[in-house]
């Protein structure tokens, strides 16, 4: 490994937020009142109905779990399978969908979260307002494969992958066709939305959460609380000690993602549960793409921001020694220079939350914020059944 690649991958490792999962609240049986899938034109392959997953969701929505396959680059033939969660509490036909990426050391978990799902499960919130959810593992997450060599799961093949899941929405291959579909990133995963969204302009909106250009490094030295995925004893087996996959050591969680003040400590306990790992490829590529004005200059959907108050990887000005995102002055609001052509943008600040901005005590104002302004993005009328208390 070169002097520049460690560098490398220690300073892109503490910007990173949302294994084998832990056992979550069992809901119905996976799969009942769910569209079959299909085989369709203009997919990589066919989708299918899978029973890998040892955790059920939280969200007391109706939910189906499947495999779809992708390729990682174009051009490439070698298939890996994406697993992908589909929920909702009204049907899965006439309503739109919202596409869910998660964050580094994260999985499908970090939406559809098994503790007090009340007050922090994204998916349950969604569901409740109407919309079909998709809660996907990222390639090299979750229950999704893990290609042996983690250096190609980078931004642009993460790009291409959600693509291809978009592709799968949009053609019916989970049973039903999306006429509109709202892409949802957090953090690492929002780096690969805003690639995608600019890369494929195949989304009807795009909302980002903890994820924005030029980030604090004084942070992100100093919080680098990570190490091998392979000496970690969850991933044993499952990542070699070739592949440069990284995880959280054990108990830096709460001090590395959340804002004191603002998190209940089971949420702490929780994550622990439920860490997952990151790629070698997405470590040494963030602090380019979350630098460069491309691939988010060429979005055209309508754009969201959303960023915790206390986030202290996103905002540095003006007190990088306490940042606070809604200070004037803040490089928060710096960030609409990245996306000139989109339709329109908006920036949120979350209150009472640092990075991890579904699982602070002010989560649900960050849900109602999200689902509220996708409906006016897709020209939906808001929901009778959600609850924004």
């Amino acid at each position: 490994m070169t002097r520049r690649r460690r560098w490398l991958l220690l300073v892109a490792a503490g910007f990173l937020a949302a294994g084998g999962l832990a056992p979550a609240a069992w809901a119905d049986e996976p799969g009942s009142g769910t569209p079959d899938p299909v085989a369709v034109a203009g997919t990589t392959g066919t989708a299918s109905r899978t029973e890998v997953a040892t955790d059920r969701t939280a969200s007391g929505a109706t939910c189906g779990d499947y495999s779809l396959p992708v390729t990682l680059k174009p051009g490439r033939t070698e298939r890996y399978q994406i697993f992908a969660r589909m929920c909702s509490k009204s049907g899965f036909t006439d309503r739109p969908v919202q596409l869910l990426l998660h964050g580094g050391t994260y999985n499908h978990a970090y939406w559809d979260w098994p503790y007090q799902p009340e007050n922090y499960n994204y998916v349950k919130y969604a569901t409740d307002a109407g919309y079909v959810t998709l809660d996907v593992d990222r390639l090299g997450y979750g229950y999704s494969d893990r290609p042996l060599v983690d250096a190609d799961i980078d931004f642009e093949s993460n790009a291409w992958v959600a693509h291809q899941v978009v592709q799968y929405l949009r053609a019916g291959g989970l049973g039903t066709p999306f006429d509109q579909v709202a892409l949802v990133g957090h953090s690492l995963g929002s780096g690969t939305a805003f690639t995608e969204a600019g890369r494929y302009r195949d989304v009807d909106a795009l909302v980002i959460s903890g994820g924005i250009h030029n980030v604090n490094y004084v942070e992100l030295f100093g919080q680098a609380g990570f190490y091998p995925a392979s000496l970690d004893p969850k991933f044993k087996g499952k990542v070699g000690l070739a592949n440069t996959y990284l995880t959280t050591v054990p108990g830096a969680r709460c001090r590395t993602f959340y804002y004191a003040p603002d998190v209940d400590p089971k949420v702490c306990d929780v994550d622990e549960q439920y860490k997952d790992s990151f790629t070698g490829g997405e470590t040494v590529g963030l602090p380019i793409v979350f630098t460069r004005p491309t691939p988010s200059n060429q979005v055209t959907a309508p754009v969201l921001l959303a960023l915790g108050r206390h986030d202290k990887f996103t905002c540095f000005k003006p007190n990088i020694l306490e940042p606070d995102c809604a200070a004037p002055g803040s490089n928060a609001y710096d960030e609409a220079k990245y996306y000139p052509k989109a339709k329109s943008y908006e920036l949120y600040i979350q209150p009472h939350s640092g990075h991890n901005n579904n699982l602070h005590v002010g989560a649900k104002d960050w849900f109602a914020k999200a689902n509220s302004w996708i409906d006016e993005q897709l020209g939906r009328a808001p929901q009778p059944g959600r609850n924004d208390s």
